[in-house]
């Protein structure tokens, strides 16, 4: 953690010229002495820091000091900052922003402004409107978990709306389909499981430990393999042109088709759960499903029974 901690230091000096030492202090979360101490344990490892006296003054890096960049080009700059900010912004992590420093500090300050303007012509950020502090903190104390290789205990509601009691291995987070996931080895069912954090409960450390190198971390595309648990259907609706917009956002262009009164056609294939009917709900009074006959009924009788709950 010191080793970080020290590059850490290194950077800000290089992007900001000039701090003092209880800002470094208040920024690492350390005292004044430890901040003193890694100033010459930065200046031993051949980095020449310089002190300023006064006022003003403070520690800085000797102009024209800059860390070898040659290994990355302008693009993989701007690259490496744009995925970093849109993490950060999620989870509002004090390492991702000492990364971001870390990466600018490989850019010479020539060049610094003019990659930060690229940068901010592609932002990638992961939450969305209004994101809760209850999903930051559920997401914070996952990845505590798998840092610190702890166990995670938690309830937690599957689709079909069954409770239960989950102790896992958390191995991996992965963002999916506007919603965030967990990939662990559950030792409840003793195999490997993939939580959707939403429907989790609760979320506690425990005391125990695990060793990840004993399970399996697939690739991220364990999130992309269908479903085949559950028969997919295809769905035919028609939309009502108030709705285009809403229509547009939510379905690929392949999958609708607009007539010439304004009313949009809609094909699309989905696994068929709970999922899909509140989907086609959410919709209200502008959606009609025209096929298959079977979910027709579903979606009308799950109608009338909102229409009845309203009634006296």
């Amino acid at each position: 953690m010191k080793l970080d901690r020290l590059l850490a230091i290194t950077m800000l000096l290089i992007n900001r010229k000039k701090m003092t030492a209880s800002e470094l202090a208040r920024h690492f979360e350390v005292s004044e002495r430890t901040i003193l101490r890694d100033m010459e344990a930065i200046g031993q490892a051949g980095i020449p820091i310089v002190s300023y006296q006064g006022v003003n003054g403070g520690f800085g890096i000797m102009e024209n000091f800059r860390v070898d960049r040659n290994v990355l080009t302008e693009d993989d700059v701007v690259s490496i900052i744009t995925a970093l900010k849109g993490v950060s912004a999620t989870l509002e992590d004090r390492k991702m922003e000492g990364t971001l420093e870390k990466i600018r500090g490989l850019v010479s300050p020539k060049n610094g402004a003019h990659i930060e303007g690229l940068g901010k012509r592609l932002v990638i950020d992961f939450s969305p409107w209004g994101i809760s502090e209850g999903l930051r903190q559920k997401l914070n104390r996952v990845r505590q978990a798998m840092e610190e290789n702890r166990i995670l205990c938690f309830h937690y509601t599957n689709s079909s709306g069954e409770n239960s009691f989950r102790v896992i291995e958390p191995l991996s987070i992965a963002y999916k389909g506007f919603s965030w996931y967990i990939y662990g080895y559950c030792r409840t069912k003793e195999n490997y499981r993939v939580f959707r954090l939403s429907r989790m409960r609760n979320p506690e450390l425990g005391e125990e430990k695990f060793d990840p190198a004993r399970r399996i971390v697939e690739e991220i595309n364990w999130l992309g393999v269908p479903d085949n648990s559950r028969p997919e259907v295809d769905l035919f609706m028609k939309f009502a042109p108030r709705a285009r917009v809403r229509v547009e956002d939510f379905f690929d262009a392949e999958n609708i088709q607009v007539q010439e009164d304004g009313f949009i056609l809609v094909r699309v294939q989905y696994p068929e759960d709970a999922w899909v009917y509140s989907t086609i709900l959410s919709f209200g009074e502008d959606v009609e499903v025209l096929e298959p006959e079977r979910i027709r009924t579903i979606i009308s009788e799950k109608a009338k029974k909102i229409w009845e709950r309203y009634q006296g």
